[in-house]
Order: C-alpha cells, then sequence, then structure tokens
C-alpha cells in the first residue's frame, strides 16, 4: 500500500450557514504510528505546529502554528479542550481560533490492509471558513503524508493556490430574489461572469435554445457543474455571439448574460440581488471578493441592509443588498 490522496479534496457541505469539511488520506504506516504523529508533540511539530497540554478526556491544550519567535504568535494560536481522546482511533477537540466562533475538530484513525485511513472532520463553521480550513487542513495534511513517507522535503505551501478551489467548492448563500434590468446581464466578457456567478453563488450553464437540461443544476444528468464553470456553453442558436445563459437562478427559469457593446453608453447596474438578511449578505460577499468580484466601496463586514454596488468579472455591475428589516440572524 502506497500514501495517496495528496491532491484529493476534502468534502465540503453547509446547512443553512454553519458548514464543516471533511478529508480521507489512506497512508502505508499501521494505525499505531499515525496516532502518534497526530497526538505526540515532536512529531506533530514537523506537520502542523507546537502542541503542548494534556491530550487526555477533559484536558486541555494549546497548538501554536505561528513560526516559533513571531511577535504575532497568539493570532495563529488554536485552543480548547479534549472532548474524546480514545487511543489509538479517535481523537475529538473543541477548537478556539482568534475571531472565529467555536468549532470541534475530530480525527479517525482506521486500519486498512497493511496500512490506515485519516479522516478528519473540522464541523461548525461558517461557510467561509470551511472554505478557509479546507484549503488549510489539505495543505497540513499533504504535509503529513509526506512526512510518514519519509518525502517531507517534497512538501510546499499550497493554501493560497488551493483557496480559491475551495472557495468553489461550497457557493456562498444565495440571495431570495433577483430582479433584473432589463432581458439579462450586460457583461464585457460573458464566459467570465459565468465563471464567476458559478463559483461565488453556484449557478449554472445551460443551453440558451432549449432552456437547460431538466436537472437543478443545469446539467443533463446533474454531472455538468463544474465543467460548465469555465464557461464552456454558449447561449444556443438565436442568442448574441458569445453569450451565456444561467440556470438555478431564484425566481427565474434562466438569467442571459450577454456582451455589452462597445458603442453603449455609460454602464449601469444590471441587477439587484435581495439576500434575506445582512449577515447571510456580509457572508455572501465575503465568498463574492474571494470568487472574483469587489465592492466599489467599503468592505463586506461594513455593509448594511441598503446595500452596496458589486463589480464581478467582465465588468459587470450588480447590487447587492439585504431585506428591509432583515437584521443579522434573522
Amino acid at each position: 500500500m502506497t500514501s495517496r490522496m495528496l491532491d484529493e479534496l476534502g468534502l465540503l457541505t453547509a446547512e443553512g450557514q454553519e458548514a464543516q469539511v471533511r478529508f480521507e488520506r489512506t497512508l502505508a504506516v499501521p494505525p499505531a504510528d499515525l496516532w502518534s504523529a497526530l497526538t505526540e508533540p515532536a512529531r506533530v511539530e514537523r506537520w502542523l505546529g507546537r502542541l503542548s497540554g494534556d491530550l487526555r478526556t477533559g484536558g486541555a491544550y494549546v497548538l501554536d502554528m505561528a513560526d516559533e519567535g513571531s511577535a504575532d504568535a497568539a493570532a495563529d494560536r488554536a485552543t480548547g479542550e479534549v472532548l474524546a481522546c480514545e487511543p489509538p482511533s479517535r481523537l475529538l477537540l473543541s477548537w478556539s481560533f482568534p475571531g472565529e466562533g467555536p468549532s470541534e475538530v475530530e480525527a479517525r484513525v482506521e486500519p486498512r490492509g497493511a496500512g490506515s485511513v485519516l479522516l478528519v472532520e473540522h464541523r461548525r463553521l461558517t461557510r467561509g471558513g470551511a472554505r478557509g480550513y479546507g484549503a488549510g487542513w489539505h495543505t497540513f495534511l499533504d504535509h503529513l503524508v509526506l512526512l510518514l513517507a519519509g518525502r517531507e522535503d517534497e512538501w510546499a505551501d499550497r493554501f493560497d493556490e488551493l483557496l480559491p478551489t475551495y472557495r468553489g467548492l461550497l457557493p456562498a448563500v444565495g440571495p431570495v430574489r433577483v430582479e433584473v434590468t432589463g432581458d439579462g446581464l450586460v457583461s464585457a466578457d460573458p464566459a467570465a461572469t459565468a465563471g464567476f456567478l458559478h463559483a461565488w453563488l453556484g449557478w449554472t450553464e445551460g443551453d440558451a435554445a432549449t432552456g437547460g437540461g431538466g436537472t437543478a443544476d443545469g446539467a443533463p444528468d446533474g454531472s455538468g457543474r463544474d465543467a460548465r464553470a469555465a464557461g464552456a456553453t454558449e447561449g444556443g442558436p438565436g442568442a448574441a455571439p458569445g453569450s451565456r445563459v444561467l440556470h438555478g437562478v431564484p425566481g427565474r427559469a434562466r438569467l442571459a448574460v450577454v456582451p455589452r457593446d462597445p458603442d453603449a453608453g455609460e454602464r449601469t447596474v444590471g441587477a439587484t440581488l435581495t439576500w434575506s438578511d445582512v449577515e447571510a449578505l456580509r457572508e455572501s460577499l465575503v465568498s463574492a471578493v474571494g470568487s472574483g468580484g469587489r465592492l466599489a466601496a467599503g468592505d463586506p463586514g461594513d455593509v448594511d441592509a441598503d446595500g452596496t454596488e458589486l463589480v464581478g468579472p467582465g465588468e459587470v455591475r450588480l447590487h447587492v443588498c439585504a431585506e428591509a428589516g432583515g437584521a443579522p440572524g434573522a
């Protein structure tokens, strides 16, 4: 058995605004050796960070992931309680990290053939947190796999490379209402705009002539979501050359993204997207910025119910806001 899945992506799932990320890694070491790498401070330091505390059930731990001697070490320090420790198969931790709400991390070790399988779940996260932890745990687990395979020198920090991928794996909480100005969104690059709206909100492309492929995500058999994300499907017969058609848009059978007339006048807002409350709007805008959009002014955390203007790839302009009276957590 050989270690595998260095590039296997984690599974991100969400219900409402709570999300989790789950990983599985197969390693060519026995469970006892893998458990040791997860719990012995000297070994944990080689792939994750400096671990201290009492890892028995009911104990407390500290995990420092910043470089030793860092002036801002507290910003990269996880702390928590050991909720369960069952050597050599299960470790469950509460997880507190600066600027975040409480969450939980569980690691399970299972025998498989002559080796073992590691299952890691990080639960009770925000959607944005799950995307970030997806890229982070992926990077650290790659390091662990290489360490146990004797190939530690091959490891590279891939967090920045992986983060856009994980942002695309879990679309943001979408708007409850979409009001379009005119017949569709006008874009200087419809393919780029369609790809952005797919990565951000999960809207998928379909055929302009047929109105889509008969599934909720616009793919004939539900399998084409990723293939269409990069703009592989142009609008059908009768559509403007280069146009795209999106499905999964609230309240609309389809939404056209059409090329901008270069002789047209000043660019205007193409649609208003309304969220159920301010908290959902702000979380979604964090994802929008991470997916390639930009706010005309301010930061996502400063946006109120009146909203702001969001500019996406292709210079498509959207007004984003929350329903009147939609307070955070409503």
